[in-house]
């Protein structure tokens, strides 16, 4: 049994393309991610911003990204009756929502904190997990869309943890998964990351698919990308009302 299961393991590897190696571990495998990333091109630069769009149930509207060193994050998307802010200074969370009746700005509280707080690290968590709290596991490797792919599993203690799905022949990022409430009951988040590009050195995903429970919530659509750009510290600062 134990010849025939090797066989097998081999024959499923073929079919899902160049086999994964048996001998690669969690850090092996950060490490292929962090070089394939261009991590040493990335290091340098304090501030990104994104132009694109996002689409999501059958509307597409304009999205802006800024982001700056070390967790500083301003998403901007403009609907036509108004444009939706939500923004991280590094310490508090906040939104401006005209959908709710009111163009004033709000202080997030709660889990509400705590997304905007993930969002907004700059490198992301596969860079120096540890760092931020993090137990990082290599779970196995499986086919994902036909391509053979690892599965990090990065957990902080309580928490449902976050898994990464990293292909094992490019060695960046096809997915990350996780654990969300949606109607009070869990549901599976998932990120889908394709169509990398290189900007300065640097590979950046220009399409992003976002789905919950298995249904598609919403798709971006990057435009551009400038690393280096100069962002003022005020854009992430909640305005006085």
């Amino acid at each position: 049994m134990g010849g025939l299961a090797i066989l097998l393991a081999a024959f499923v590897a073929g079919l899902a393309g160049q086999p994964v190696s048996p001998a690669e571990t969690a850090e092996s495998v950060l490490a292929h991610n962090l070089e394939a990333r261009g991590f040493d091109r990335w290091k340098p630069f304090y501030t990104m911003r994104l132009r694109g769009t996002v689409t999501s149930r059958g509307k597409t509207v304009p999205v802006l990204v800024l982001r700056k060193r070390p967790n500083r994050l301003r998403q901007e998307t403009a609907f036509d009756a108004g444009t939706v802010i939500a923004a991280f200074d590094g310490r508090r969370a906040w939104a401006i929502n005209p959908f709710s009746g009111s163009d004033a700005p709000r202080r997030l509280t709660g889990s509400e904190v705590d997304d905007a707080a993930a969002q907004a690290d700059f490198d992301g968590p596969l860079v120096d997990p540890a760092a931020h709290g993090f137990a990082v596991a290599l779970v196995g490797a499986e086919s994902v869309d036909g391509r053979p792919a690892y599965r990090l599993r990065l957990k902080k203690p309580g928490s449902p943890g976050q898994d990464f799905l990293i292909d094992a022949t490019t060695w960046l990022e096809i997915k990350s998964v996780t654990t969300v409430s949606r109607d009070g009951r869990p549901a599976t988040l998932e990120t889908a990351f394709d169509d990398y590009r290189s900007v300065d050195g640097v590979m950046v995903p220009f399409r992003i698919v976002t789905s919950i429970g298995g249904q598609t919530v919403s798709v971006m659509q990057v435009e551009r990308v400038d690393l280096g750009v100069p962002i003022a510290d005020a854009l992430f600062v909640m305005p006085k009302n």
